[in-house]
């Protein structure tokens, strides 16, 4: 996770890891009272440029493609894809209408997924919250790599609203998402499933 009360950390530490890569920010969201440490702007600014980074490395160096999947009869737009990654907004993702099949197909088609800028939500965004969680569930069933930015730790995402007992479920995933265990395993058959 990139988040933004964190901070970044120089990726060659550690390299790539799963739901987070190890590169921290220190600043503070923009809904915290404390007076930033690093302005909001510039942690977007570093995260943005910390996820190109992993976008660039996962990919080895490929540019990236527009990607069209049917899913049920429809065509579901994947922004980015490439070597068998995607690249997303939180927003495409978990702002619109998509359900578990769209979630599996997305699972099944690629082994390492991202998501730019999860933004922390509050109660009144509980279908968003919902998808996520079931976006979360998905990826870990299938053994999916996730490199994600967030405004604030896994277990701030969603901490109050309709649901937020079962995002804590999504928040312990993440956190397990994160170990160099799950990062690693199961990547070779998920490396033969992978879109190129």
């Amino acid at each position: 996770f990139f988040q933004a009360e964190d901070g970044i950390r120089d990726v060659a530490v550690t390299g790539v890891q799963t739901c987070a890569l190890p590169i921290w920010v220190n600043a503070i969201a923009p809904d915290v009272t404390e007076t930033p440490q690093v302005p909001y702007s510039q942690w977007l600014t570093e995260a943005d440029r910390a996820m190109d980074e992993a976008w660039r490395t996962l990919t080895e160096g490929a540019a990236g493609h527009k990607l069209t999947l049917e899913i049920l009869q429809r065509k579901f737009t994947v922004p980015l894809a490439a070597n068998g990654v995607a690249r997303f907004s939180f927003k495409e993702l978990c702002g619109q209408a998509l359900a578990a099949a769209d979630y599996l197909a997305l699972a099944r088609s690629f082994h390492t997924i991202l998501i730019d800028r999860i933004p922390r939500l509050k109660p009144e965004h509980r279908n968003e919250a919902r998808r996520f969680t079931l976006l979360i569930d998905t990826l870990y069933d299938e053994k999916v790599r996730l490199v994600c930015s967030a405004e604030t730790a896994p277990a701030k995402i969603y901490a109050e609203g309709d649901n937020a007992e079962a995002f804590r479920r999504a928040v312990s995933r993440l956190m397990e998402m994160q170990s160099a265990d799950y990062f690693e395993g199961g990547a070779e058959t998920r490396a033969s499933a992978a879109v190129k």
